[in-house]
């Protein structure tokens, strides 16, 4: 922070600490962009981005004092509900003693409790009414804060673009399907990497790349379920944790997001004529060649590696062979040859 004659405030150490980890490297790489005059408004300006946190209440912090809020307005009205109910059923024990002391004969008397009996009826329900009315009100603004609270909580790990999940929903992923330290069962886990991407950068392409980034979206989302995960993790781009690990289905399923995903890089070229042609290649490993969560990553990084190399709308399945567990490293794919689309 000295070399960079940078302020040492804690959002500043916060910011660095995210960019130098790498945990967030949609922050790092912005941060790079800023060149080396790097001016404490630029760095306000990505801490606002990524460290909302500092700035202002947060949401949680607004929630909680709507919620006791209406909480208190709740609790006030339904004291006053209370008051309400036993002046009525004080008047009621009143007015059951004269209807006990009147002459059944005296008519005149006795519809005229009865009409007071009724208006304190009325009067009550009303006020039944009103306290209904305070309560629904107020159970729907609680509704609302929880809601805006779970929005806020998707969008952490939410990539807003392609509407799949982050770097951040990625880690937390792979985290929990090692996290009981035994084998976690038939997992396969996808990269996908679109050369030339960066083209997409500059600011006469935005629009395509949003187009992009929601194709993509679309078409991982199709073969995902509950028990599986599609994100948009920037390095590489695409991450895909299917509940398989056989062979045939991640060929199946990864070779339906590969043609469509091709098919929409042609269109972007024919569309916006100023950018290359890009291409997309995917590499999987599954969990059976990995003993933790770092190597089944590495192992799909291999893969992915491998099918740069080939450049060609071809999934690289890494696999194990008898040199690696004598402790050599050979990445030859399964059956002994290529997996093609």
């Amino acid at each position: 922070m000295n070399r960079l004659h940078l302020e040492p405030n804690p959002i500043n150490f916060e910011l660095m600490h995210e960019i130098l980890s790498g945990a967030n490297p949609e922050l790092r790489a912005r941060f790079t962009k800023l060149g080396r005059s790097i001016t404490q408004k630029q760095l306000d300006e990505l801490a606002k981005e990524f460290l909302p946190h500092h700035f202002g209440d947060s949401i949680f912090d607004k929630s909680t004092t709507t919620v006791r809020d209406d909480l208190e307005d709740l609790m006030r009205s339904l004291e006053q509900s209370r008051r309400d109910l036993d002046e009525y059923a004080t008047q009621l024990s009143t007015s059951s003693e004269r209807f006990r002391s009147m002459d059944p004969k005296d008519e005149k008397a006795i519809r005229l409790e009865l009409t007071g009996l009724a208006a304190l009826t009325d009067q009550q329900k009303l006020k039944g009414q009103a306290t209904l009315g305070v309560v629904s009100n107020k159970l729907e603004s609680v509704r609302a804060v929880a809601a805006e609270v779970d929005d806020v909580q998707t969008a952490k790990f939410t990539h807003s673009a392609s509407g799949l999940g982050n770097r951040r929903a990625f880690n937390k992923r792979m985290a929990s399907l090692f996290a009981e330290g035994s084998f976690p069962g038939e997992y396969s886990l996808i990269f996908g990497k679109i050369s030339g991407f960066d083209f997409l950068d500059r600011a006469d392409a935005i629009k395509p790349k949003e187009a992009l980034l929601a194709r993509v979206g679309k078409s991982v989302s199709a073969i995902t379920t509950d028990d599986d995960f599609g994100g948009w993790i920037d390095t590489p781009h695409i991450a895909i944790l299917l509940a398989t690990a056989e062979e045939s289905e991640i060929v199946r399923l990864v070779g339906q997001v590969a043609n469509q995903l091709q098919t929409a890089l042609k269109n972007l070229k024919t569309q916006s004529p100023f950018l290359p042609l890009l291409s997309i290649a995917f590499g999987a490993s599954t969990t059976y060649s990995a003993k933790n969560a770092a190597s089944m990553i590495q192992n799909t990084e291999a893969a992915l590696a491998q099918a740069i190399d080939k450049s060609s709308l071809k999934v690289v399945i890494f696999g194990q062979t008898t040199s690696d567990m004598e402790g050599g490293k050979d990445y030859r794919l399964y059956n002994g040859g290529d997996t093609y689309l």
